[in-house]
């Protein structure tokens, strides 16, 4: 047994043990230790010196290796010096190393007593712990060790790649996050249309009226009403309406230039942006509305149409998926110009074997009523009955193409609408949305009942128009109405609160004075 050995055998409980811990604590293979240490510090501080300053280290590289030719060539033992200074700077590195610890250690016991005294109470069981790794590795075959070393290349890299994706998660927690709420919709989607077709077909049209159409609106209008506010001076954080007087600036001259305006605050103008690519998509789902309505969908269906358009919309509105409307537009292009092809040929085609059957007809008919019975009245009745038919052919062709350039405007701007959203056109966005708000008021109005939303219908396509080319001056002025409207109310309510309070005096003066006269009586 080697010397030294005999006071760790007792650890291990073994003769074999203890050999290998006495080999490995003996002064040689602390020499080593230390050597290799020393020798792995100077070649990461030469490498380091390198990659930082590479010229500096080239030269005093060079410089080293002429002096050691220089001394080969005069004969002198030029490895000896090297090694004797090699060795003398390992001793004084050695001993600074040393000292250095000893003064941490001192400092760490002046500092730090809770540390000394952790380390009086840990330092057996880590002595001990190293002591059983290390006589574990020494026992180990060499095919054993070089599993084990993979084994923590492999743990490490582990480690390494885990920190680096977590990094990476933390350098784009907004995208991830965006991705985790789109996918968030594959759960709330199903859910919304599952609640609204469980619910009343008269309460599932009331919401979807309200979620495509009422609730975009008030948003807009209220998102222009901050723009005007960051345009006048106004504080945008300011979350109130404004007062009378604030809401559209009477100095506002139709003259005045778009261009000329201060660009709105990037958190408003994605908030514009936003809602006018929903309203990109608008005309889809009124179109879909209109669609629902007739009878082409049955009521015991219905239901579960609103559910499906709600869940359609709050995916527009909430998760913007509005945002691919110019792809939906492009494709809608590319197959309305194939199908106005074929309906072209198919249209020529089924008007001249119309027109050919109705001059049948006629020829038909005439020959019948004229050579039969000859009588000039069946004539009148044949045409006034043929002018009927063609008068209520010609409304019912009149109120298709007036549906049709409806929608033919309403995608239009849509389009358009897609085309700023996608470009962020801040000078065109305000005119768009306030576009949307006065159309989809009109079309309000031309909902209303007792024949009065047919004869507005009719004006649609032209104001729609007018919608387009001044769009803020008109939603300008209906604001205007409403505020003049509910001030005008709100002085007649405190007007007459106000005239109250005279008559209420004047009928309890009679009735102080009857409680006065009875006091003052005898009775």
């Amino acid at each position: 047994m080697a010397p030294g050995g005999s006071h760790n055998g007792g650890v291990f409980g073994g003769d074999e043990a203890a050999v290998l811990l006495a080999g490995l604590c003996t002064r040689e293979s602390l020499d080593r230790a230390v050597d290799a240490g020393v020798i792995a510090t100077a070649a990461a501080v030469l490498g380091w010196q390198g990659y930082k300053r590479p010229k500096t280290t080239g030269v005093v590289a060079a410089v080293w290796l002429l002096w050691l030719v220089c001394k080969i060539v005069e004969g002198k033992s030029a490895w000896a010096e090297f090694t004797g200074n090699a060795s003398h700077a390992r001793s004084a590195t050695e001993s600074a190393v040393r000292e250095v610890g000893s003064m941490l250690a001192a400092w760490a016991a002046l500092l730090l007593p809770f540390a000394v005294d952790a380390k009086r109470v840990l330092a057996p069981a880590a002595s001990q712990a190293g002591h059983c790794l290390s006589s574990l590795w020494q026992l180990l075959a060499w095919w054993q060790r070089g599993l084990l070393a993979l084994c923590m290349l492999a743990l490490v890299g582990t480690v390494s790649a885990a920190s680096t994706a977590v990094a990476a998660v933390q350098r784009h927690t907004g995208a991830v996050g965006e991705v985790l709420f789109q996918f968030s919709f594959a759960v709330c989607g199903p859910c919304l249309w599952w609640l609204t077709a469980h619910l009343p077909c008269e309460f599932s049209n009331l919401l979807v009226s309200i979620a495509i159409s009422f609730v975009p609106t008030l948003l807009s209008v209220r998102a222009l009403l901050q723009l005007e506010q960051e345009r006048e001076g106004v504080d945008p954080g300011y979350e109130a309406l404004p007062k009378t007087g604030q809401l559209f600036a009477p100095e506002w001259s139709p003259e005045e230039s778009t261009s000329d305006k201060e660009a709105p605050s990037p958190e408003l103008q994605q908030r514009l942006c936003a809602w006018l690519s929903y309203w990109s998509c608008w005309p889809f789902f009124h179109l879909a509305c209109m669609m629902r309505n007739t009878e082409l969908v049955p009521n015991q269906s219905k239901p579960a149409v609103d559910g499906l358009l709600l869940a359609l919309a709050a995916w527009a509105q909430v998760w913007q998926a509005s945002r691919v409307a110019p792809y939906i537009y492009m494709a809608c292009a590319g197959c309305l110009s194939r199908f106005s092809e074929h309906a072209a040929e198919a249209t020529s085609a089924a008007s001249n074997s119309a027109a050919g059957l109705a001059f049948r007809m006629w020829e038909a008919s005439s020959s019948m009523l004229l050579g039969e019975h000859g009588s000039r009245w069946a004539m009148v009745a044949a045409g006034a009955a043929a002018a009927l038919v063609l008068a209520s052919f010609v409304l019912h062709v009149m109120a298709l193409a007036n549906a049709l350039l409806t929608l033919g405007i309403l995608a239009g701007i849509g389009f358009d609408s897609a085309r700023c959203a996608a470009r962020c056109n801040s000078e065109a966005t305000p005119s768009r949305l306030a576009f949307w708000v006065v159309s989809t008021c009109w079309l309000w109005l031309c909902s209303l009942p007792l024949g009065a939303g047919s004869l507005l219908a009719a004006w649609t396509p032209l104001v729609l128009a007018v919608a387009v080319a001044f769009g803020e001056l008109m939603l300008k002025a209906l604001v205007r109405v409403l505020r003049a409207a509910a001030s005008m109310l709100l002085a007649r309510s405190r007007g007459g609160h106000a005239s109250e309070g005279p008559q209420a005096a004047q009928e309890a003066e009679p009735q102080g004075q009857l409680a006065a006269d009875l006091e003052a009586s005898p009775i």
